[in-house]
């Protein structure tokens, strides 16, 4: 092995432990700190002006690609910031259609390849939205939204996908769910609802039982959805009759 093969195995081998400990911590920028280089010189036991040399080339190259390294994390951490915006609704906190749009394409995905139980969708409208914007004004509809979306975050499980599509669309993604499993998820978000005086419509289906794809699922929760809000009105106004 040459002189210039050994300096280099000998420099790579070094961890950041062993040079911390020598009281010289590596430089972040490509300048080559001299008493660290003489330091590793020694270390090395490099012992002619070639090896110094040497010793100084192979840590700059070091620190540069620990630099280049850094400058990717970096980068890296806000490219993902970046993405975590995108599906992001920027009023409330939940998640968007966009987000729940791949989300349930991978649950559907995951349930043809048989690696989950399945799962079921529930989506709900609100009523009175427009109201509430026409009466107090869009800062009372928006707080009512972000009401919305606490007690579904306080009401449903961490790995359930809370998401706001619309308006005042939302929808929960309830991963390994059942019909009967999935109507206890909705009737506790309902249930928090309106001991706060927001009413909705809900409407639930399940992967297999109301369909395979997307646009299946939906149709049917919606259609679920559109029959409860039905029967809440006519409820309303039989009560009034009486």
């Amino acid at each position: 092995m040459s002189r210039d093969n050994e300096l280099e195995l000998n420099v790579a081998a070094l961890s950041d432990e062993a040079i911390c400990s020598a009281g010289r911590p590596l430089a972040l920028g490509p300048d080559v700190d001299v008493a660290w280089t003489d330091w590793l010189w020694r270390t090395m036991g490099a012992d002619d002006a070639h090896d110094h040399a040497e010793v100084v080339r192979l840590t700059a190259e070091l620190n540069a690609l620990r630099q280049a390294n850094a400058d990717l994390q970096r980068r890296n951490a806000e490219l993902s910031r970046i993405a975590q915006l995108v599906l992001v609704d920027g009023l409330t906190g939940l998640r968007n259609r966009r987000c729940f749009d791949e989300r349930i394409a991978e649950e559907i995905s995951r349930a043809q390849r048989r690696l989950s139980n399945g799962f079921a969708l529930i989506m709900f409208d609100l009523d009175g939205l427009k109201r509430c914007n026409d009466t107090g004004g869009h800062q009372a509809g928006d707080a009512m939204l972000k009401t919305v979306a606490e007690n579904m975050r306080r009401t449903t499980r961490i790995h359930d996908v809370c998401c706001r599509v619309g308006g005042d669309e939302f929808a929960v993604l309830v991963p390994g769910a059942n019909a009967v499993e999935a109507s206890k998820t909705a009737q506790r978000v309902k249930a928090a609802l309106s001991q706060r005086g927001i009413e909705a419509g809900f409407g639930i289906a399940v992967y297999g039982e109301s369909g395979t794809s997307a646009g299946e699922l939906v149709a049917a929760a919606d259609s679920a959805m559109y029959r409860d809000k039905r029967r809440h009105r006519g409820d309303d106004h039989r009560g009034k009759a009486g």
